[in-house]
């Protein structure tokens, strides 16, 4: 969908070449989504006085006193004199202005259109609902911060809320946190005023340099047949999935909660939670459990496979398995089954057990009111390090793994297949800190950030 800089870039396009030209035929080709054909003959013989934009509206104010607004949604597209063959069947209307031509296309028919008397604008449903642009430079930050501290939501999710602010949509949401290092599932009421003011700050910045650039072409997006943006060239995270992070050279993360695409980096942005979280991770056997039995109580102890292994007796996630995998049974032996005789089909349900875990930690870090220490094997291998203030490693020996296995009643082959999947080597560089069992500092788990 387009947002602020590629419907601004449309506006500035279009206006000098239609600007004092007077409308002398409409076409109405798909009449679906547009006003009827009689409201739209209001605009015959007026002339176009200005094209304005409010967040990702265009108002097209004519001098007969009516506005022509129109939201693109997710493929509206206009096309002057010449457009391209693959879009005629798409064509929703045809304005002509003296010898010249503008045609609206909408391929996926979401676009809004709706003439109104221009008086009629600041009461206007839609527009009245809109937060302040975040191209004016008069925006109130410490305004919109009293805000944030009620809300009860995700930063990006409030973000891309445009009663809250209108502009930003999926793309500059994920630039801008990421300029901020600030992960977009942090709850907004846990950021600082400082950490707001920096989003704000970085998203103004990143939405006037895109619009320098005539937006971000990611699939379609362009301003007439032979004009596209190239702000594409400029993302540091959208779009960037398992491609190495601008800063630090962590995966770039991908998620779909909230519904729609997230990117960011698990290493820069990290969740903000009001008391300190700790990870605890590191190979198999490596005598993480038995830390964890020695971490004071003053802190709040999860392990991540004793949060998997709550959920067969959720009822409701059984029943969720089942439905979807089309299982008449459902439990951890028969998942042990499938793994031996249908790995496909562990893979996925294995995929949709470890993003049911991460919301689950995601949810718990959250809101968290006494600090805590999860322990979490794979932290790497999904990119969880994200949610956690600090994230600690222990280290074992060839030797010490394998006498830990053998009271586990693991063989030498089930550790070497665990060591072979666990990205723990690979990625421990990016730990704040890490022991063996045998000489952690317990120092370093602070009560208070």
């Amino acid at each position: 969908m387009p947002e602020l800089p590629e419907v601004e870039t449309i506006k500035r396009y279009l206006e000098p070449l239609l600007k004092e030209k007077s409308i002398k035929e409409i076409a109405i080709i798909i009449d679906k989504h547009t006003p009827p054909k009689l409201e739209f003959e209001r605009l015959l013989d007026a002339k176009l006085t200005s094209l304005t934009r409010r967040g990702k509206y265009l108002l097209f104010n004519f001098d007969n006193k009516h506005t022509l607004i129109i939201h693109l949604r997710m493929e509206g597209k206009f096309f002057f004199n010449e457009i391209e063959a693959k879009y005629r069947p798409h064509i929703i209307f045809i304005a002509t202005f003296g010898d010249d031509r503008l045609y609206f296309v909408d391929t996926r028919r979401f676009a809004r259109i709706e003439l109104v008397k221009t008086s009629e604008l600041i009461s206007h449903p839609a527009l009245q609902k809109l937060g302040p642009d975040l191209a004016d430079d008069e925006i109130d930050s410490n305004k919109l911060y009293e805000k944030v501290k009620r809300s009860g939501t995700y930063i990006k999710k409030l973000l891309l809320d445009q009663t809250f602010v209108s502009g930003l949509g999926n793309i500059y949401v994920d630039e801008s946190l990421f300029a901020a290092k600030i992960n977009p599932y942090s709850k907004a009421k846990n950021l600082s005023i400082k950490e707001f003011k920096e989003i704000i700050s970085h998203a103004k910045r990143i939405l006037k340099n895109a619009t320098e650039f005539g937006g971000t072409t990611v699939k379609t997006f362009h301003v007439d047949h032979h004009k596209i943006g190239s702000y594409q060239n400029e993302l540091k995270v959208y779009q960037q999935e398992n491609k190495p992070c601008p800063v630090c050279g962590f995966p770039i993360k991908k998620n779909y909660y909230l519904g729609r695409g997230t990117h960011f980096c698990p290493h820069c942005q990290r969740i903000k939670s009001l008391v300190p979280t700790y990870s605890l991770t590191g190979l198999t056997s490596g005598g993480k459990s038995f830390i964890m039995t020695k971490i004071s109580n003053d802190f709040i102890k999860y392990s991540s496979d004793d949060l998997v292994n709550q959920l067969y007796f959720d009822d409701d996630f059984i029943k969720n398995i089942k439905t979807t995998f089309n299982l008449k049974e459902f439990n951890k032996n028969t998942l042990k089954e499938i793994r031996t005789k249908n790995p496909p089909l562990f893979l996925r349900i294995s995929r949709v057990i470890r993003e049911i875990i991460e919301l689950l930690i995601l949810k718990i870090v959250s809101e968290a009111k006494t600090p805590l220490v999860i322990e979490v094997p794979v932290l790497f291998n999904e990119g969880l390090n994200y949610l956690f203030t600090t994230n600690i490693g222990i280290d074992v020996d060839a030797d010490t793994q394998k006498n830990n296995a053998k009271t586990r009643e693991l063989s030498d082959v089930d550790v070497a297949a665990y060591n072979k999947v666990n990205a723990y080597l690979k990625y421990r560089h990016y730990l704040e800190y890490h022991f063996t069992s045998k000489d952690f500092d317990f120092s370093v788990l602070k009560i208070k950030a």
